[in-house]
């Protein structure tokens, strides 16, 4: 492959790249797209002993979730050919052309490009379990040519992934020292393959983490039931385990869409034309529940029900709003404050799920909550004709979008 004389300075004067524009692309639900996947580190040497995983969960969410068409290109001449093409390269010293950064379908990240400035995957890639048979055609072509199959263990052997993230040392060399602390990033199971028997841990400072002790009983646990299913069956995954996996993922995706029907339902008949939905970007990394409910929530795919928020509000004509959410748990709307620092107290918090205003007044946390959220767009939202309650209502989403199906609407 013809290749340009590389640009020394190229990478200090690339932009750092945003996934603004890939966000906006994804929300449009075309499916089907072609989508090539470029690792400059292993073009560069046509040999890397370690897969790229950012590239991997990236594949896995075009594959699994978009049914999308994705390849791995092993140069960089086609790159006009298809609707998206990634590039990452995680060393500096890894040269690319320079021309190929002309291509408005090319997303490039990395270590490689801006070292501790990268912004991170959006959390709907950053969470998708790797697509552990991106590379496997490159490895037949390398086997058929003569190479063993111990140079690719990496590849075939090993589940990959972070259960932490970061580390509270901020060393200068380290591209961790953009973090201020150890933090929770995934379950194991999250990144597990079962037909692998080994797992490779990426963590920055695991031990680092206050309930690093909660990670490795956690690790020892998924080793043990892959023993024993290796004992009974000689094999590290069953039929059973793989139908509850498969019963809870449709279950989810289903009271998901059901949930955001009623959501725009309940808008239409309401006359309701404006939807604020509160979101931050690290909710999932910063989550401090206990081991069993931070799992829980990790694995709770807020990001589905917010995709299918936004093109069902487009469809009906709702403007979906979102906004974060800082500061909005531990100040009072009932006391009229704005969600900010100076008022933020979380001591009124009087119990789980009950808020209790400066004059007494009780209100429900979450609600409390929403309506703060609520007050980041709209900060006059009374003085502006914005009426609701102080006691939130237990739905039962599927049943009641059954109801309205059937001409049983029954909004309380």
């Amino acid at each position: 492959m013809k290749k340009d004389k590389p640009n020394n300075n190229l990478n200090k004067d690339l932009p750092i790249p945003s996934y603004h524009a890939m966000i906006d692309h994804d929300s449009k639900e075309e499916f089907g797209l072609k989508i090539g996947i470029i690792d400059a580190d292993l073009l560069s040497n046509n040999s890397h002993r370690f897969p790229n995983l950012a590239l991997m969960k990236i594949s896995a969410y075009h594959k699994y979730r978009r049914s999308d068409k994705v390849t791995l290109l092993m140069n960089y001449n086609d790159i006009e050919k298809y609707d998206m093409v990634y590039l990452s390269k995680v060393f500096d010293y890894t040269e690319i052309p320079i021309d190929i950064m002309k291509y408005d379908n090319l997303y490039y990240g990395g270590t490689g490009f801006h070292y501790d400035l990268m912004p991170d995957l959006p959390d709907f890639m950053e969470h998708m379990k790797p697509d552990y048979i991106l590379y496997h055609s490159w490895i037949g072509d390398m086997m058929r040519e003569g190479a063993k199959r111990k140079e690719f263990e990496y590849y075939l052997d090993y589940s990959i992934g972070f259960m932490t993230r970061g580390c509270f040392r901020k060393c200068e060399f380290c591209v961790n020292k953009k973090y201020d602390k150890v933090q929770l990033h995934s379950p194991v199971k999250e990144f597990l393959d079962e037909d692998k028997p080994y797992i490779c841990l990426l963590d920055d400072n695991l031990f680092g983490y206050p309930k690093w002790k909660d990670i490795i009983e956690e690790l020892v646990t998924t080793k043990k039931i892959q023993s024993e299913l290796q004992l009974r069956h000689k094999q590290h995954w069953s039929n059973k385990l793989n139908t509850i996996t498969l019963k809870r993922g449709n279950k989810i995706k289903n009271i998901i869409h059901h949930t955001s029907h009623y959501i725009i339902d309940y808008c239409n008949k309401n006359k309701i034309n404006t939807l604020v939905v509160g979101l931050n970007k690290t909710w999932k990394q910063n989550c401090k529940l206990n081991g069993s409910a931070t799992q829980n929530f990790v694995f709770i795919p807020y990001d589905m029900l917010i995709k299918q928020l936004e093109y069902k509000c487009q469809d009906v004509g709702v403007r979906l709003i979102m906004t974060e959410e800082s500061y909005t748990s531990g100040t009072s709307f009932l006391d009229n404050e704005t969600p900010k620092k100076q008022n933020y107290n979380k001591s009124r918090r009087v119990h789980r799920g009950l808020f209790k205003s400066n004059n007494g007044q009780l209100i429900n946390s979450d609600v409390n909550g929403a309506y703060q959220i609520m007050k980041k767009v709209f900060p006059n939202a009374y003085a502006d004709g914005i009426k609701g309650c102080l006691t939130p209502v237990i739905i039962n989403v599927v049943k009641t979008t059954r109801d309205i199906k059937n001409g049983k609407e029954n909004f309380r």
